[in-house]
């Protein structure tokens, strides 16, 4: 037996609830910590039982071992690391869990474009 998609409307209010919860985590940071990481764990439970994804900016902005918001500076580390592939090194300052984020490569120029180039400048 399949389950059946939640409504629409249902799925909207979720995501709403979602992003509110973790604006106010961000708030709550530096007065109420545990506050903070509570309204993570509750958005997190909210995304799986409704079926909705994350953002990559919300999955990246908190510690997935204590739900601690993450804000570089105040109570993260974050260090470029260039090998063996670039990418940053950020440390929860409140449990020492790594996080791994890789940069993207950035693409040389095509030869054709290139050549064109050299064309137009001669």
């Amino acid at each position: 037996m399949e389950r059946r998609a939640k409504p629409k409307v249902v799925q909207d209010i979720a995501r709403q609830r979602i992003e509110i919860l973790f604006d106010l985590s961000k708030q709550e940071l530096e007065a109420h910590p545990k506050r903070a990481a509570r309204y993570i764990e509750i958005a997190r439970k909210i995304s799986s039982k409704y079926n909705e994804r994350l953002t990559k900016k919300q999955k990246q902005s908190f510690c997935k071992k204590c739900n601690t918001p993450i804000i570089p500076g105040k109570n993260a580390t974050v260090r470029i690391v260039s090998k063996p592939k670039k990418h940053l090194l950020i440390t929860c300052g409140s449990c020492g869990a790594v996080k791994k984020h890789f940069l993207d490569k950035i693409e040389k120029p095509s030869k054709t474009i290139r050549e064109k180039s050299r064309n137009e400048g001669a």
